[in-house]
């Protein structure tokens, strides 16, 4: 079942707070929609969005979709919709069968969920009849539901009694109004910048050649992430880059994993889960939520060392029968997790306060990015983690001087690329928040990819599972971070710091026994990631 309804005028933003109230922070994203028609009977509704292309056909006077009876259209058509490859060559495909003109809407899409009953309302402030809010339901549900009651009569006070497809059937039929989505100049065709600055701002390569390697891939992305962070400030009237507000009531029921790779940490794993049994966050969260650790071969097994049942949430333990490395053991934790938001921290990171709920929070409201959180290096016997500090809470974190805010380069600094100058740079100010760090730009020995670091990040599971960005190929230290940051920009990801919360890092001796051989492990890993760069992508 799918209704759709006007929303009267000055009421969008009180919809969207009542919405919350019962269902928790949406998600959002932005979309373009395009609607040719040039045929007597039936127009083309196509619809971009940061993670797929998808077109339909619709009878004018019902609005009901149709089935095209095109031979040369239905075989395209079966293969262009969803991927987001060759954007430009599908709509000038769409321009050579079906007309380069159309009416052309863009707009923000808030979506709500009940997972219990898939129960969907989606709100869009700016579309070609208004704006509108639709209630998706599947056929199976209950029309006399209370909430579903509830939320009908709410709508019916907030929402002008028009049919949108009369008003829809109205937009449509002024050609005057058309305008073309892409230009064509004697052979070619170029994109009109309607659609040019929606790829530009949601991170959509919209030209390919007929190939690409990874280094081109990469270098064209964009991570000006501005559009998602005005719309998380009107969502939770919080700045998305604030560091002193943080979120300590979440109403909806999340499900998270938190995956920890683990080799011979024996002594500080301890710590580590004290961190996040102590979160303050919605008790109900905590409780459901599921922590896997994934021992890699450790001497003596992880099982041995902490006793699961002494925590409030689920905690799941894979044991390896050799040592593969984090990366692997990321992944396996990915294949593992039943969670749909993904937290990843190493086996010595203790986490501030209001982490789990500072980062969640972004999660459900972006869809398409990787949070960071910045570390303070401690002494393990440090008295700022103590048990007493970590059960009550352990503050914001000192990361003044974490390598991605402060940083003094040599000329033997180990990193994507050598410095020609010993400089001291902050990554973090200097790239106003990473938004300016596009994929082509590189700071001293840093590019964009670099930025996301393995002892913390959270991320939706589907961008794994889309960008597939863990690889056993390196071998030692470094490096597989640095795979995984390439992965996720190349697949349109942005990575967005998370300044509120931050983690305490509990100093070690280089796991590869000195800092000789860490630095020479380095080296052969960033020629790995070189030839990478290099190889074409397949796909594209």
């Amino acid at each position: 079942m799918k209704k759709a309804l006007l929303i009267k005028k000055g009421n969008f933003w009180e919809l969207i707070q009542y919405l919350q109230e019962n269902y928790g922070a949406p998600s959002c994203h932005e979309e373009i929609v395009i609607y040719i028609d040039n045929k007597e009977s039936e127009y083309l509704k196509t619809v971009i969005t940061p993670s797929k292309l998808k077109w339909s056909w619709f009878d004018k006077r019902t609005h009901d979709p149709i089935v095209i009876n095109n031979d040369i259209i239905k075989r395209r058509y079966n293969n262009i919709v969803t991927s987001l490859r060759h954007l430009k060559s599908k709509l000038v495909f769409l321009a050579i069968n079906y007309g380069n003109k159309g009416q052309i809407s863009t707009s923000s899409v808030f979506t709500f969920k009940d997972n219990e009953s898939d129960f969907k309302i989606e709100l869009r402030p700016t579309t070609l009849v208004g704006e509108l809010v639709t209630v998706i339901a599947p056929e199976s549900i209950d029309p006399t539901q209370t909430l579903y009651q509830k939320l009908e009569s709410y709508l019916k006070e907030l929402s002008k009694h028009v049919e949108t497809h009369d008003a829809l059937k109205k937009k449509i039929s002024k050609l005057d109004e058309y305008k073309e989505f892409i230009h064509r100049f004697g052979d070619s065709w170029q994109l009109d910048s309607i659609i040019l600055e929606f790829c530009q701002k949601n991170g959509i390569l919209s030209v390919f050649k007929e190939k690409n390697t990874f280094r081109e891939l990469l270098e064209a992305k964009d991570n000006n992430y501005s559009l998602y962070e005005k719309l998380f400030e009107k969502i939770t009237n919080t700045p998305l880059l604030s560091r002193n507000h943080n979120f300590t009531e979440i109403v909806k029921k999340h499900d998270v994993s938190i995956i920890i790779p683990y080799y011979n940490s024996e002594e500080s794993i301890k710590q580590v889960l004290l961190g996040i049994q102590h979160q303050k966050i919605n008790p109900n969260i905590l409780n459901s939520l599921e922590v896997i650790i994934i021992d890699d071969n450790s001497i003596k097994p992880v099982e041995n060392v902490i006793e699961s049942k002494a925590y409030p949430f689920k905690i799941k333990i894979i044991r390896l029968s050799e040592n593969s490395g984090a990366s692997h053991a990321r992944q396996l934790g990915t294949l593992h997790s039943s969670g749909e938001i993904l937290i990843f921290i190493d086996s010595d990171i203790i986490l501030s306060k209001y982490y789990l709920a500072d980062h969640i929070i972004r999660n459900t409201i972006i869809d398409n990015a990787v949070f960071v959180s910045f570390k303070e290096n401690v002494e393990r016997s440090d008295s700022k983690i103590n048990e007493e500090n970590i059960v009550n809470g352990l503050p914001l974190s000192d990361y003044s001087k974490e390598i991605r805010t402060s940083r003094f380069i040599s000329q033997d600094t180990i990193g994507f690329s050598d410095s020609a100058i010993e400089q001291q740079i902050n990554i973090l100010e200097e790239t106003h928040y990473f938004k300016n760090f596009h994929g082509s730009r590189v700071m001293a020995i840093f590019d964009l990819s670099a930025m996301v670091i393995g002892h913390n990040f959270s991320v939706k599971k589907s961008i794994l599972t889309k960008t597939n960005p863990f690889s056993k190929d390196f071998k030692g230290w470094g490096m597989e971070d640095h795979f995984f940051g390439i992965k996720v920009v190349i697949g349109g990801s942005y990575i967005i710091p998370v300044l509120s919360s931050s983690v305490y890092h509990m100093d070690h001796e280089p796991r590869s026994g000195s800092e000789e051989k860490k630095a020479l492990e380095s080296r052969k890993n960033i020629e790995k990631i070189k030839r990478f760069l290099d190889q074409v992508d397949i796909e594209s």
